[in-house]
């Protein structure tokens, strides 16, 4: 099964490389996100991104800055793939990595985020995780198809 993995620069310009290991994964200024960025550009809420099976698709929580998906606005969920590029709020930018399952990662100092206490970007520690059914999991009605959301489409239709 593909992993995949955000490389970003934190604050001090350090490369760091995180593996998304849980099924909805949620960044912005909030510490109830799985990665906190604390920047003003960033919304308290975001951006997601959820698997389904061996795609992943990302989507922006209404934030006030916005989200572009290799430089074009990301008006509504898409898959991402390896080597997109995704830039919140114009203030961080994310490259993808979508690695197979076997393959090893050697050279990066690897974090893991699968649901245990995520350390922000600012070294302080979180235990706080969005809430099934809360404001961040939900998709805007205008994102919807017939009452179900992108996410629910998106694996079906192959994308």
């Amino acid at each position: 099964m593909p992993q995949l993995w955000l490389n970003f620069k934190d604050d001090e310009g350090n490369e760091r490389k995180l593996e998304v290991t849980t099924p909805k994964f949620f960044i912005g200024r909030d510490s109830a996100n799985d990665l906190q960025i604390k920047h003003s550009s960033i919304s308290r809420k975001h951006l997601q991104i959820e698997r389904f099976g061996d795609i992943f698709v990302v989507a922006d929580l209404g934030s006030s800055n916005g989200t572009s998906l290799n430089g074009q606005p990301l008006s509504q969920p898409a898959v991402v793939k390896n080597g997109d590029e995704i830039n919140c709020g114009g203030a961080f930018v994310i490259k993808v990595e979508i690695k197979n399952g076997d393959e090893k990662n050697s050279d990066h100092e690897d974090v893991k985020a699968s649901g245990a206490p995520v350390e922000s970007l600012h070294g302080e520690q979180s235990n706080n995780k969005p809430k099934s059914g809360s404001e961040v999991s939900k998709i805007p009605a205008s994102e919807s198809h017939n009452g179900f959301s992108l996410f629910f489409w998106a694996p079906l239709l192959g994308i």
